[in-house]
């Protein structure tokens, strides 16, 4: 610009456009004598921009992340903004060499960065990019049968990424574990506790993608529970005991009211039976037979109830199998000898309950008719004789003939004890 002016001295000002600094200025104070050409110098420094670029991992994830820029030069306006994966920062500064710092938001990890040591020239845009990656989740479900078993499980994660905190931890049926892990691929190895199988397993090789969350189950069946317990009950003279009767599953020995713990399958109870015991089982192992499913808590209760040794008939009655031939309305005399189980002779009438019988099938012993009582305990004609021997005289009624029957003869030990009779 040429100012004509007469002798003086002069200074100029200058507007500096937005986005420009003034870096020189020799137009202050300048003297100009008279016919004198002088001439002075404004110098300008146009900005430069650092546009700070956000990729995230997922794709366009909408978390803002805080960032600051420091340099040699100057920033125009804060130094701390917020960018996003939509929305870029435009830092305005003066040419220098600029580094921008990042706060990580947890979840988080800073994968990728160009934004250190940027050199920037006036008037230059420059561009830098950082990049967060989202860590994923990986949660171990635990199912158990039975369900909601409070049992606690310890697993342990590895992988090709890293895992946020300790890999070890304990899970349960109502308590998953949730590992925040970098993208990556992961195993869950699992301690099973004794007495337990682990009989599924989704936890193998599972890929976590950036920033989400995978589910795996890892399911473990407990194995049966049977506990084998022996009674003995002596009521009629016995004298033996628990440890007098052996038990056994499957042939190995077990011990009354102790629990074992079996794989799942069918399995027998048996004892080392004892001559003047009756045994029974309960409804859970009928016969000795029990089939454990896991999970299952069984109790197989074996009951020996002390028992007369009875005799058998004596004649003019046979034993089965034979088939007694008689007439009907014939008093047939019904004999027999009763101890209690350590041989000694029973005398007592109170042994004897009842005499039945009822009409059965000659050929197959199928039963025609109910049984009728015969003799009732109290009524007369049952006959001690002595050592040991009883007697009753069964009148038959004419009515049988005709007829098969079975007799039925019951003594107060719950036993019962029978002859078969075909009437004429």
């Amino acid at each position: 610009k040429d100012y004509e002016v007469t002798p003086g001295t002069y200074s100029i000002t200058e507007t500096v456009p937005a986005g420009w600094d003034k870096t020189g200025d020799t137009c202050q104070g300048v003297v100009v004598a008279a016919g004198q050409t002088v001439t002075c110098t404004l110098t300008n420094t146009k900005r430069a921009h650092l546009i700070v670029s956000k990729v995230t991992n997922p794709a366009n994830d909408s978390t803002a992340f805080s960032i600051t820029a420091s340099g040699t030069g100057s920033v125009t306006g804060p130094a701390t903004q917020n960018v996003t994966a939509a929305v870029s920062v435009n830092y305005e500064v003066t040419p220098g060499t600029y580094s921008i710092t990042e706060t990580v938001p947890a979840g988080w990890d800073k994968t990728g960065d160009t934004c250190q040591n940027v050199v920037l020239a006036a008037g230059q845009t420059g561009t830098c990019t950082l990049t967060n990656t989202k860590r994923g989740h990986l949660i171990v479900t635990k199912v158990t049968n039975p369900a909601s078993d409070p049992t606690t499980f310890s697993v342990t994660a590895n992988g090709t990424g890293t895992i946020t905190g300790l890999a070890a931890r304990s899970v349960s049926s109502t308590a998953a574990a949730d590992y925040e892990v970098t993208p990556g691929t992961y195993s869950v190895a699992e301690a099973v506790p004794s007495g337990w199988d682990k009989t599924a397993d989704t936890c193998q090789s599972v890929v976590v993608p950036a920033g989400q969350t995978v589910n795996c189950t890892i399911t473990n069946q407990r194995q049966p529970k049977l506990t084998v317990t022996k009674i003995v009950i002596n009521n009629n003279g016995g004298t033996k005991q628990v440890s007098d009767f052996p038990l056994f599953v499957n042939g190995s020995p077990v011990t009354s009211g102790v629990q074992v713990i079996l794989p799942p399958g069918a399995y027998t109870v048996t004892e080392t039976s004892s001559v003047g015991y009756a045994l029974s089982f309960t409804a859970t192992c009928p016969n000795g037979a029990i089939t454990l499913n896991y999970g299952d808590v069984v109790t197989c209760t074996l009951t020996n109830n002390d028992i007369y040794l009875f005799s058998g008939f004596f004649s003019p009655v046979d034993n089965l199998p034979a088939l007694n031939l008689a007439n009907a309305g014939q008093a047939i005399p019904i004999k027999w000898t009763i101890t209690t189980p350590t041989g000694v002779v029973v005398s007592d009438p109170a042994s004897f309950v009842s005499l039945e019988s009822y009409q059965i099938a000659c050929m197959s012993n199928d039963p025609q008719g109910s049984p009728i009582e015969e003799y009732a305990a109290g009524n007369s004609g049952l006959q001690y004789v002595g050592n040991g021997s009883w007697q009753f005289v069964w009148k038959t009624p004419k009515s049988y003939a005709g007829t098969c029957r079975m007799m039925l003869l019951n003594l107060n030990d719950g036993t019962q004890h029978t002859a078969k009779f075909k009437f004429k």
